[in-house]
């Protein structure tokens, strides 16, 4: 049962390492694109130790039928906290998408209506060389 707890509390510790990476996100909305990589990479390295830790917990168990155990009921809630920072995450990163979209596009019909001013070359200097 110690190994049980130390391997539980080793997942628990994963995770929240995780959870404190998202709540650092959450409240940097606006981040670099260098900043959000090194966030995913980050992410991403936890949760594939998160990952190991579970497969020697489930290792555990699966020689036992330990279902409630108190750790393992702290390791539950703590995913679904992660599970939810991750859709408020989320849709704050749709929401950025959309904005961001919205402005390419608005650039982008900028840009045809400046083109639409530029000089045509064929008609420039057709005057002078006419009055020749």
């Amino acid at each position: 049962m110690a190994r049980l707890d130390e391997l539980l509390q080793n997942s628990i510790d994963r995770y929240q390492l995780i959870m404190n990476e998202m709540l650092k996100l959450s409240g940097d909305v606006e981040m670099e694109g260098l900043v959000a990589r090194a966030f995913t990479e980050s992410i991403a390295q936890l949760q594939a130790d998160a990952a190991r830790a579970d497969e020697e917990v489930l290792a555990v168990l699966s020689e036992g039928h330990v279902v409630d155990h108190p750790l393992i009921q702290q390791r539950l809630q703590l995913i679904e906290k992660i599970v939810e920072q991750n859709r408020l995450i989320s849709s704050q990163a749709h929401g950025i998408m959309a904005v961001v979209s919205a402005e390419l596009s608005q650039l982008r019909d900028g840009r045809a209506v400046v083109s639409g001013y530029a000089p045509n070359q064929e008609t420039r200097g057709k005057r002078v060389r006419e009055a020749c």
